[in-house]
């Protein structure tokens, strides 16, 4: 059975696999004669689109959209009875993804696409999938909504039972889904259908979401009536303020993500003169406990005065105003060793007899910018697009030897899984180990979760580490690229800079993504350039988001059509 009129989901081909009938998926448009990519009867894969037919070309931007370049795509076609030029790739309108292989894998329309706060793709499909599956649910149509400037998941029901409770519905997709997926916002479609298309009978989600946008939406009622704590959590969260009770939990219940989390915080610490890291937050896992653990503060805040914090790391430490309140939990491993006096002499030597000799001859480096670098006065941030897992050296490479010393690189601590976290086995954990080690040691490298856990004290640490003149070095996309193209900033970077109030350092590199791209296991010979921008400074009060993006700005002006 071959199909190439729409998605087929991997549970419905397992099912006809099982009654012993093989489903072929393919993926093309008119515009490209018609057909781009076939899942190859004797090599097929479950869930893909398969690979890209000879005498194409299929790529991804950055943004998600496929791709596709060839001889079969048409120069111009008619829309809206007037003639288009197509350009050098057709933009398919089609969110997508490659694998290591080069198989294609279809993620949904880019029109439908909900990019949250974070700047993370949700695709609807996957949230509807979540929601179809509870038994109270005939139907639903997931759109994207704007909330307090924000674009928020919202989800349109249609009730099997007209009595259930769609706030139950809501919780426990919820658990299902990832902390970015999750629900903010729900409605009740008023009548017994979706508008849907005449032939494929698909959902019209802009009509949806242009309809609901003209009737209010159920959850703002009772904002007005909440107090300031709900109405907090109401607006991080989606959930009615009314129906945020003692026992409600973050993570479970209101599905909190990790830069919900620390907006939270950042809230908290505007009502109250106080500053939570987050391993105090985890152990404040309800609304309940929260509430009390600021009920003592606010009762003891009248009695002491806070102590004036001005250094770096100060400014991230924890500040408790209550003796009643939680002690936070034990620190994440943070590598202080590798600024010891026996590890610095021998990463310095390390690096100047083997690792930069070596790169530099098979990868030359061309710098422009540098005479930024000479005068620089640490300490300060550097920020970096996030081509290879070479970008490090390639940085170590190009500042002075003075400000080589104090680099610091913020690696992910996720790489290293099996060496932080229990459940592994003995080898991998193991040969993680070894590989955290060498990485200390060699580059003085340190590590951030993308996740709420750990996050915050990582900050302390960052903080820590300027106190002591040392210069992290961040990549805030936060994975390398897939494709070459820079990926939006995430808003850690802005955090950073807002907070521990010091110059951030932008910086471009071209060139590493061809000589090491992302599956590839060795690398090829090959040039490299390098901008290096202007120091870039934020206020106290300037939105971290804000100042994320200027952060990206400042690199994406970096590079060639801007030193052209």
């Amino acid at each position: 059975m071959v199909v190439g009129g729409a998605e087929v989901r991997r549970g419905i081909e397992e099912f006809w696999s099982q009654l012993g009938i093989a489903v072929i998926q393919g993926y093309g448009l008119t515009e490209a004669s018609p057909v781009v990519s076939v899942n190859h009867p004797f090599g097929a894969r479950k869930g893909s689109l398969g690979k890209p037919l000879k005498g194409q070309e299929v790529r991804i931007a950055p943004d998600g959209e496929i791709l596709v370049r060839g001889e079969n795509v048409a120069s111009s076609y008619f829309g809206a009875g007037v003639e288009k030029k197509e350009s050098e790739w057709l933009h398919t309108g089609d969110i997508g993804e490659l694998d290591q292989e080069g198989r294609l894998y279809y993620k949904g329309r880019k029109k439908d696409l909900i990019v949250t706060s974070e700047g993370l793709n949700v695709f609807p499909e996957d949230v509807e999938a979540a929601i179809n599956r509870h038994p109270a649910v005939r139907d639903s149509a997931v759109v994207g909504v704007r909330r307090d400037g924000q674009e928020v998941v919202h989800a349109v029901l249609l009730l099997r039972d007209a009595e259930a409770d769609p706030n139950l519905i809501i919780r426990e997709t919820n658990r299902q889904l990832e902390p970015d997926q999750r629900i903010r916002s729900w409605s009740i479609w008023p009548e017994d259908d979706f508008p849907r298309t005449p032939s494929t009978l698909k959902i019209r989600r802009s009509e949806v979401a242009r309809r609901i946008s003209g009737r209010g939406q159920d959850e703002e009622a009772g904002r007005a009536a909440a107090g300031r704590l709900e109405e907090i959590l109401s607006r991080l969260s989606g959930t009615r303020p009314e129906e945020i009770v003692d026992a409600t939990r973050f993570e479970e219940d209101l599905g909190l993500s990790s830069l919900d989390r620390v907006e939270l915080l950042s809230q908290l610490e505007k009502e109250y003169p106080l500053e939570l890291d987050d391993g105090t937050f985890t152990e404040l896992s309800t609304v309940g406990e929260l509430r009390r653990f600021l009920a003592g503060v606010d009762a003891h805040r009248s009695q002491q005065d806070l102590p004036v914090r001005d250094s770096a790391a100060e400014k991230m430490k924890v500040l408790v105003g209550s003796e009643t309140a939680k002690q936070p939990s034990s620190p994440a491993p943070f590598p202080r060793w590798t600024r010891t006096l026996p590890v610095r002499a021998f990463r310095r030597l390390a690096h100047q007899l083997l690792i930069l000799p070596i790169f530099r001859h098979y990868i030359p480096v061309r710098v422009e910018g540098s005479e930024i670098l000479a005068h620089l006065d640490p300490p300060v941030i550097f920020a970096a697009n996030h081509q290879s897992h070479l970008d490090t050296i390639a940085v170590y490479a190009i500042v002075p030897p003075d400000s080589r010393v104090r680099l610091a690189p913020a690696i992910r601590q996720e790489y290293f899984d099996a060496w932080f976290k229990q459940g592994h086995g003995l080898t991998g954990k193991l040969w993680t180990g070894l590989k955290y080690f060498l990485a200390c040691s060699l580059f003085n490298v340190y590590p951030i979760p993308q996740h709420m856990g750990g996050v915050r004290r990582s900050l302390q640490y960052t903080g820590e580490l300027l106190d002591k003149g040392y210069c992290p070095l961040v990549f805030p996309e936060g994975r390398r690229t897939p494709d070459g193209r820079m990926l939006p900033f995430q808003p850690g970077v802005g955090l950073m800079a807002v907070r521990l109030q010091v110059p951030v350092i932008p910086i471009r590199l071209e060139g590493l993504f061809e000589i090491l791209p992302l599956h590839a296991r060795w690398p090829r010979r090959g040039s490299v350039r390098v901008w290096i921008g202007k120091p870039l400074t934020f206020a106290p009060n300037v939105d971290f988001k804000k100042a994320a993006h200027d952060v990206e700005e400042a690199v994406r002006r970096l590079g060639p059509s801007a030193a052209a």
